[in-house]
């Protein structure tokens, strides 16, 4: 009987010590998948902004040449116009 008793709680303990490992492996492939999903959602972010920075940065870009575009276009019909005023 008390080797019975004592292999039931031999049994007992492989149980819990099973359901604890069950446990822990599951809370840390928990923790894992979290980890990896806030990390991917940091570098969606990041590409992101990045991607934003560079879209403003090309339209800056894109509008300041435009602009001086304009600029240069405009002088040169005040520079043509003047000409042709002052000789004709």
């Amino acid at each position: 009987m008390l080797c019975l008793y004592a292999g039931i709680h031999c049994i007992c303990d492989i149980t819990i010590i099973n359901r604890i490992y069950y446990y822990y492996y599951y809370y840390y492939y928990y923790y894992y998948y979290y980890y990896y999903y806030y990390y991917y959602y940091y570098y969606y972010y990041y590409y992101y902004y990045y991607y934003y920075y560079f879209y403003y940065y090309f339209y800056y870009y894109y509008y300041y040449y435009y602009y001086y575009y304009y600029y240069y276009y405009y002088y040169y019909y005040y520079y043509y116009y003047y000409y042709y005023y002052y000789y004709y």
